[in-house]
C-alpha cells in the first residue's frame, strides 16, 4: 500500500471515528437527560425491545472497536456496564475484547505491517515497533505482561503479536487469561467514574 492510499484509508477511518464517537456521546446525554442510567428498571425498560440481540449487537460492536479501533476502548466498555449491569457488562466486554484481539492476530498475519500501520498512528506504531525490532522472543514475554495490565495497548499488541512467529495456541491463551483483570479493572473503574459525574450532575 503506498503512502497516498495508506493516508486516504487513514482519513476515512478517522472521519468514521469522529462520527462513531459522536454518536455515543449524543447516547450518553440522552441517557443522561432520559433518566435511563439512574435505575435498572429505567435501562431494563429501555433494552426490553431489543430482546436477546441487545447482547449480541453490543458485542459485535465491542469486536469491531477492538479491530478498528475507531471508538475509544472507554467508551464502549462504560457502554457495557450500563446497559447490561456489572456482571453482563464485563462479560459482554470481555467476549468482545477477545474476538477482536484474535481478529487483529489474524489480520496482521494474513496482511502484514500495512494493516497494522493503517490502524495505528506512525508514532505509537514506531514506539511498540522497536520491541519487536529488538528481540521477538522478549516481546513475546513484554506482550504477555501488557496484556494483563488495564491500560496497555491490547488492540495494537495484537496486531504487532500477529506480526512475529508466535503460535496463535500462544496468543489465544495469553488473550483469555490475561484480559479478564484488565476488563473488569477498567469497567469497573469507568462506571465509578460515571456514577460519580451523574451524581455531580442531579
Amino acid at each position: 500500500m503506498d503512502g497516498k492510499n495508506m493516508e486516504k484509508q487513514k482519513k476515512i477511518l478517522n472521519i468514521i471515528s469522529l462520527v462513531t464517537l459522536t454518536l455515543a456521546v449524543v447516547f450518553f446525554v440522552y441517557g443522561i437527560r432520559a433518566g435511563i442510567f439512574q435505575s435498572k428498571d429505567a435501562m431494563a425498560s429501555f433494552i426490553r425491545p431489543f430482546g436477546i440481540a441487545a447482547p449480541i449487537i453490543y458485542t459485535i460492536f465491542i469486536t469491531l472497536q477492538s479491530i478498528f479501533m475507531v471508538v475509544p476502548g472507554a467508551v464502549g466498555n462504560l457502554g457495557g456496564i450500563l446497559l447490561f449491569g456489572p456482571i453482563g457488562g464485563i462479560i459482554c466486554n470481555y467476549i468482545g475484547n477477545c474476538c477482536g484481539s484474535s481478529v487483529n492476530f489474524y489480520l496482521a498475519r494474513r496482511y502484514g505491517m500495512n494493516v497494522v500501520r493503517l490502524f495505528s498512528s506512525e508514532k505509537t506504531f514506531d514506539k511498540y515497533k522497536k520491541w519487536l525490532d529488538a528481540d521477538e522472543k522478549k516481546f513475546h514475554k513484554w506482550f504477555a505482561v501488557c496484556i494483563f495490565l488495564p491500560l496497555a495497548p491490547d488492540d495494537l499488541l495484537c496486531y504487532l503479536a500477529g506480526m512475529t512467529r508466535m503460535p496463535f495456541r500462544k496468543f489465544i491463551i495469553i488473550i483469555l487469561l490475561g484480559k479478564p483483570l484488565g476488563v473488569i479493572f477498567y469497567t469497573l473503574l469507568l462506571n465509578f467514574g460515571f456514577q460519580r459525574l451523574l451524581h455531580h450532575l442531579h
